[in-house]
């Protein structure tokens, strides 16, 4: 992240020229910019961030897209507060702004359900969850595909379903191994958990490991926390 972290601020400080006033796409050069900040660490550079979005909303024209995308980060910031109603609002609002737009759907139903299962509302994430499986088929991104899967494995292992549970678990090893996926935060993160719920105790302290390991080079602070913060609580 941070070359192109280095690289955005140049491009920003270029776009807040007056020759690119009208530019179309420069509320997203703002945007990559605060988007980059959220990824490395949220919660360090949170002004930047929250900075960054108050400027795009209030003093740089927005293409639709951009505006859908900067609703989601509010959406997300919320989340990461635990504000979940205020976080479900937002992204219901992007959902009903943005009918006929896959992406934003799949992203918006993403969140409602990582919101409904951190509020315990296991069988609605999983409702959710499979919402967001049929926009991410129709627009073939294999990644979110194969993590959803992960996910409803989770969801349904918690609802003591199992056998679907495992067979759910298979079907998303299997979108990794097809389409050659990176097994990267998600993948480590989501398998744990289920390992956990399995009683698979020892598998679920070897990916949390893993995971440590994973995000040790990484430039995500914020990765880098979480991964050892679940790799204590799995301790124990």
């Amino acid at each position: 992240y941070q070359a192109t972290l280095d690289y955005i601020v140049r491009v920003t400080a270029e776009a807040r020229k007056e020759d690119y006033e009208t530019c179309p796409v420069r509320s997203r050069v703002f945007f990559v910019l605060s988007n980059i900040y959220y990824m490395i660490d949220f919660f360090g550079y949170e002004k930047e961030v929250t900075d960054l979005l108050d400027y795009i909303e209030h003093q740089v024209a927005m293409d639709e897209d951009t505006h859908m995308r900067l609703l989601h980060m509010r959406a997300q910031i919320d989340f990461d507060y635990d504000r979940f109603d205020e976080a479900q609002a937002k992204t219901e609002d992007m959902i009903n702004r943005t009918p006929f737009n896959a992406f934003r759907q799949r992203s918006g139903y993403h969140m409602l359900r990582a919101i409904a299962y951190a509020k315990g509302e296991v069988e609605l994430a999983l409702r959710y969850s499979q919402i967001a499986e049929r926009y991410a088929e129709h627009i073939q991104i294999q990644r979110s595909l194969a993590e959803g899967k992960l996910w409803m494995a989770v969801y349904l292992q918690r609802l003591e379903q199992d056998a679907q549970a495992h067979e759910m678990y298979l079907a998303a090893l299997d979108y990794y191994d097809r389409y050659h996926l990176p097994r990267e935060v998600t993948y480590h993160d989501a398998s744990a958990e289920y390992a956990e719920l399995r009683g698979e105790l020892e598998e679920a302290v070897t990916l949390r490991q893993q995971l440590v390991k994973h995000v040790a080079d990484s430039a995500s602070i914020y990765n880098q926390m979480v991964a050892h913060w679940q790799y204590c609580r799995t301790l124990g």
